[in-house]
């Protein structure tokens, strides 16, 4: 339990923007450091309004096509520039890191990640 609290202390409080997609690219989890950089009050606000990264979050309309192409030949992708749509339609540059993930429960796959703004907001 211990570990378990330490990382949810970690994901939440993080300076970083963290998340979790399922195999499907919809997204499980976002921190809220993620949600607040991408323009929401809450990471629930996040999730319920984007849903994934293909509905409207790239300002390059196949961006995420191009990532899922990236994470077929490679099982990470760190420090891939992209720019996305905040919520309140403003555009900003993010750096991303994202990987794939199994969950040893099931044998299942999902990506995680990390978002780091490239620009002052």
């Amino acid at each position: 339990m211990y570990t378990q609290e330490k990382y949810h202390r970690f994901f939440q409080y993080s300076d970083l923007g963290i998340f979790e997609l399922s195999s499907q690219g919809i997204y499980q989890s976002v921190n809220d450091y993620l949600a607040k950089l991408y323009g929401y009050d809450s990471p629930e606000q996040m999730i319920t309004h984007l849903v994934s990264p293909e509905n409207n979050l790239y300002i390059q309309s196949n961006r995420w096509d191009e990532i899922l192409k990236l994470l077929k030949t490679q099982e990470k992708i760190t420090n891939l520039e992209s720019q996305i749509y905040r919520a309140d339609g403003s555009i900003i540059t993010v750096s991303e890191s994202i990987w794939l993930a199994r969950s040893l429960s099931t044998d299942s796959f999902y990506y995680e990640g990390i978002i780091i703004p490239v620009a002052n907001i």
